[in-house]
């Protein structure tokens, strides 16, 4: 092998496509020859002699295998959660005290840096509050009731204004 490194070297073409390149050319081209043939020898070597193995994960062959193997998978999940929200407490916990820290050195209040636990409170009630249900303004013959605003008419209006009538007919008085 390095003889063969040696010819292409010292050779102004390429054997594989016989095209003619300056020498600095064909000695990087060898050189990259010679460093990829070295390589598939060394893990052929390597392969044959045990040192490296390359096996892949046997197959479960029956659906309680499979089971065992996502219960296993599930459990390190979990594990690998657990280990995640510790790393994530310990650094939020030296975020807090380097933030306090600061806050101390400079001085710092709520209003400086904007926080008012009020305003934030009323602000997630309000966007998490539903929408207080409108009072009904019309009744039907049968009893249904529609507050005549929000969404689409119901069936029983569309149908009573199409048979001729009014919504007149059935304010609730």
């Amino acid at each position: 092998m390095l003889a063969d490194f040696q010819s292409l070297a010292q050779a102004r073409f390429l054997p594989r496509n016989g095209a003619f390149y300056p020498r600095a050319v064909v000695k990087r081209q060898a050189t990259r020859i010679f460093l990829l043939g070295f390589a598939q020898n060394q893990l052929q070597t390597e392969l044959n002699c045990g040192r490296f193995h390359l096996q892949e994960p046997p197959m479960a062959s029956t659906l309680a295998d499979i089971n065992s193997q996502i219960q296993k998978h599930d459990e390190q999940i979990a594990q690998l959660r657990k280990q995640a929200e510790e790393l994530r407490n310990q650094e939020r916990a030296g975020v807090i005290e380097d933030i306090r820290r600061k806050i101390a050195d400079y001085g710092l209040t709520a209003s400086d840096l904007k926080l008012s636990a009020g305003r934030a409170v009323t602000a997630k009630r309000a966007a998490s509050a539903p929408a207080p249900k409108a009072a009904a303004k019309y009744r039907s013959p049968t009893g249904e009731t529609w507050s005549g605003g929000r969404g689409r008419k119901p069936r029983w209006v569309t149908e009573a204004l199409a048979a001729g009538k009014s919504l007149t007919d059935f304010e609730i008085k």
